[in-house]
């Protein structure tokens, strides 16, 4: 058994690695490496408990012990965000998603409890209760993924020699460049700035189109902002006409590939954003990597489940056929 959690341990590591060298932006790298995790952490208790049967009972159990505890204060985290949301940003959907999923993941565990307490239940509504159980692993565990290797995708940075820096547009307000936008705008001034030591032709491309609530596009707010920053005005792109991510990345990268060609850019965003932007560039073909802003600390859980549930409406089909063979599994085998 521990050979085998071994090698399939390996296998995904392998498979990790691949995908990192060969290209940083996809997915499926972070599930690689949470089953390389995951593999390599059961061989090692499964080794653990043939050397000592006691010691590795201990370990399981507060494994097991830890999994609800860990959701529960978790629950609370995003309930209390939640609410420091809605006074802080106002009453949208996007600012509802931590006191939602908190609420959920409180409503699931008292479901769990009530479940658990009485064995005398139909079966159907057990068998309910495992197929939510295996649906909540499912999403849980691809969650985890993303995160971990959100961040460390936002870690490893770019490779410096770019011909361009983009920064992406992240709403107005009315003419003003509110704080979130302004952390944008001031790491991409930084990496100019850097990149210019070597390359005096780099340019920045501030991209942004205008939307509701905005009296100008963002790209030109952005590139006044840049400007009042001591970035000359020939250094500076302006690209208006983008209302989404895609369109941001589109649009940019035909502003540049007509200036030139076999260009090399690297796109800024915000931390929580760089990763999903990320898989956006390279759908785009763009040869770019995304490096990430700073975000006020209260903005980042939310705005992650965001970005979660971005990534996962990309391949909502995929997901929904998970969701009903794991129902169908859960119901056909009680």
């Amino acid at each position: 058994m521990t050979w085998f959690l071994g090698i399939a341990a390996a296998v995904f590591a392998a498979l990790f690695a691949y995908g990192f060298w060969r290209d940083r932006r996809r997915t499926r790298n972070g599930v690689y490496l949470l089953l390389a995790l995951c593999f390599g952490g059961l061989a090692l208790l499964v080794e653990a408990g043939q050397r000592r049967p006691v010691g590795a009972e201990v370990a399981f159990m507060l494994v097991v012990l830890a999994v609800p505890a860990f959701a529960a204060i978790l629950a609370i985290f995003l309930i209390i965000n939640g609410v420091q949301m809605l006074r802080r940003e106002g009453k949208s959907l996007a600012n509802l998603l931590s006191l939602v999923v908190g609420g959920a993941i409180i409503g699931y565990l008292l479901i769990a409890l009530l479940v658990l307490s009485r064995p005398q239940l139909p079966w159907i509504v057990q068998s309910l209760f495992v197929a939510m159980t295996m649906i909540v692993g499912y999403f849980g565990f691809l969650f985890v993924a993303y995160f971990a290797y959100s961040l460390i995708y936002r870690r490893v940075g770019y490779r410096p020699g770019v011909d361009y820096v983009v920064a992406l547009g992240s709403g107005l307000m009315g003419e003003r460049v509110p704080p979130l936008l302004a952390s944008r705008l001031d790491t991409a001034r930084e990496t100019f700035l850097a990149e210019r030591r070597t390359n005096p032709d780099v340019k920045i491309v501030v991209s942004g189109g205008q939307g509701p609530g905005e009296d100008i596009p963002e790209g030109v707010a952005m590139a006044r902002y840049l400007r009042e920053h001591d970035v000359p005005d020939d250094a500076i792109i302006i690209e208006d006409a983008s209302r989404t991510t895609q369109q941001n990345l589109a649009f940019s990268k035909a502003l540049m590939a007509a200036r030139t060609p076999t260009f090399r850019a690297v796109v800024v965003t915000n931390d929580y954003h760089a990763f999903r932007a990320a898989t956006y560039d390279r759908k785009a073909r763009l040869r770019a990597q995304v490096i990430g802003a700073p975000t006020a600390r209260y903005f980042v859980p939310s705005a992650t489940i965001r970005e979660f549930v971005a990534i996962l409406a990309a391949s909502i089909w995929v997901h929904v056929g998970v969701c009903l063979l794991l129902i169908a599994f859960a119901v056909l085998t009680r």
